[in-house]
Order: structure tokens, then C-alpha cells, then sequence
């Protein structure tokens, strides 16, 4: 399978491009600078350079990928829309990484009685609400946009990624 993946070299893409990389598929990653590019080249990653702003960059991985993945920065709107346009009507997947935080109550640890429900989606707290509805964006493009779409929301990053960027 051919994938394009921004964020390759971060923490998640990283830790995803290498487990799809070793699985034997090919990947074509976003990157930003000529550092960027080597390390992911040296990473078995195919670099397209651009950043999450360059329209025709995310276009040209888009056109070439059968699914595309988003692990660059959950909080940015303009990347999702040029991803959304770029693959419109064309039946590919396209996987947004966004975060636990969309369900955070300032509850500083303290027990609660709130419980979650996919059936009746939390309503985000104030700093949130952007992210939370760039995931409604791209959950509602699946039939607008006649997509495979999805939103990973991993709850916790813990551990030694796999990518460029190890901890």
C-alpha cells in the first residue's frame, strides 16, 4: 500500500511510518526542512518537501497515496482542508490523529460523576472546541467527501517511539 504520512518524523508518525515501513509499505512523508528529509530517506521513507502550509506538496502525497495519514498537528484546520479537497471523490482513507484532551473537564484529578458515551460526544472544553471540530470535519467528510475517513484519539503517549524522534 502507498501512504502519505505528515509528521514521519515526530513522535506518533514516526512510531506509525516505522510500523508500516517494516510491514513492507511504501511511504511518502512530509518534511519541512532538508534535515527533515535525510532523516526520513535514511528511515526507508520516500521525503516530499513542504510543510503543512504548501498546498501542492500535501496535494502531490495525496494524488500519489491510496491513504493518508495526518499525525502532524491535531490542532491545525488548514492542513485537514487541503488534505479533505485534495482527496475528494476519490474513495481513499484518509486517518487524522487528534487526542483524549477533546473530552478534558479541568477536573485536576479530582473523581467525577461525567461519563462518556460515543453515542453523545462530550461537549469540549473552550480550548478544545477548534480540535474537536477539525474531528467532526473529517468524521462528516467519510460521505460528503465520499471517503474512508477515521480519528485516532490515542489517550496516552507513553513509552520509546520508533521514530526519528525517540524518548
Amino acid at each position: 500500500m502507498r501512504i502519505f504520512i505528515t509528521g514521519a518524523t515526530g513522535y506518533i508518525g514516526g512510531s506509525i511510518a516505522a510500523h508500516l515501513r517494516d510491514r513492507g509499505d511504501e511511504l511518502l512523508g512530509l518534511a519541512r526542512s532538508s534535515t527533515s528529509a535525510e532523516v526520513l530517506r535514511d528511515s526507508g521513507i520516500e521525503p516530499i518537501k513542504g510543510s503543512l502550509k504548501d498546498a501542492h506538496a500535501i496535494q502531490q502525497g495525496c494524488e500519489w497515496a491510496d491513504t493518508v495519514i495526518n499525525a502532524a498537528d491535531a490542532d491545525d484546520p488548514w492542513v485537514v482542508r487541503i488534505i479533505l479537497n485534495a482527496l475528494r471523490g476519490s474513495g481513499k482513507t484518509f486517518l487524522h490523529t487528534s487526542g483524549s484532551s477533546i473530552v478534558g473537564d479541568r477536573a485536576n484529578g479530582e473523581s467525577s460523576d461525567l461519563i462518556y458515551s460515543d453515542r453523545e460526544p462530550p461537549l469540549p472544553c473552550f480550548e478544545k472546541a477548534g480540535r474537536r471540530a477539525i474531528d467532526l470535519t473529517v468524521i462528516e467528510a467519510a460521505s460528503e467527501y465520499q471517503l474512508r475517513t477515521a480519528v485516532m484519539c490515542p489517550a496516552m503517549i507513553y513509552g520509546r517511539g520508533k521514530g526519528h524522534h525517540r524518548s
